[in-house]
């Protein structure tokens, strides 16, 4: 829902809090849209409070004001952790696949996509089956939006999942 949110995703939001109501108190799910990751990542710390979170969803709002889509992807991106010590998605591709992220192959960037979003669940060094499936979940997603065609999906998801050995 990134493109049609002010920020925050008001219904994730919800859905996290009955979570943390039923699990009495204890965190299972998240519901911090793409930009308030960025807030977080860029301008608060990673301590899980409740006024972190309330200020995190309005400065989400006014990034959203003064960024455009675009630009608030390429911060979340540049900044977000996928695993490894990697910050970026430069050092990310530098540290699993020996290339600059200009240079990623559809899979490859499938692949830290899919990383993104959980790095301790989806590192490929540790967990290369999780991480190999969630790749291709994301190039479903891919062919689904109309990213790839079918014909390139089934190529992507065929393809051999490899890491750099200068990750291992």
């Amino acid at each position: 829902k990134f493109r049609s949110h002010h920020g925050v995703d008001y219904m994730a939001t919800l859905r996290a809090v009955v979570q943390l109501v039923k699990n009495r108190g204890k965190i299972k799910q998240g519901g911090s849209t793409i930009t308030q990751q960025v807030v977080k990542n860029t301008y608060l710390s990673s301590e899980r409070t409740y006024t972190r979170k309330i200020v995190e969803m309005i400065l989400a709002q006014e990034l959203e004001k003064r960024y455009t889509k675009a630009d608030i992807m390429e911060i979340y991106c540049n900044t977000n952790f996928y695993g490894n010590n990697c910050y970026g998605v430069e050092a990310a591709s530098q540290f699993y696949f020996d290339k600059a992220a200009k240079d990623l192959t559809v899979e490859e960037a499938a692949t830290l996509a899919g990383i993104s979003n959980a790095p301790s669940r989806y590192e490929p060094v540790r967990h290369p089956d999780l991480a190999l499936k969630k790749r291709n979940q994301v190039l479903k997603s891919m062919e689904t939006v109309g990213y790839l065609t079918e014909e390139d999906y089934e190529a992507a998801v065929a393809s051999p999942f490899t890491i750099s050995g200068n990750s291992h």
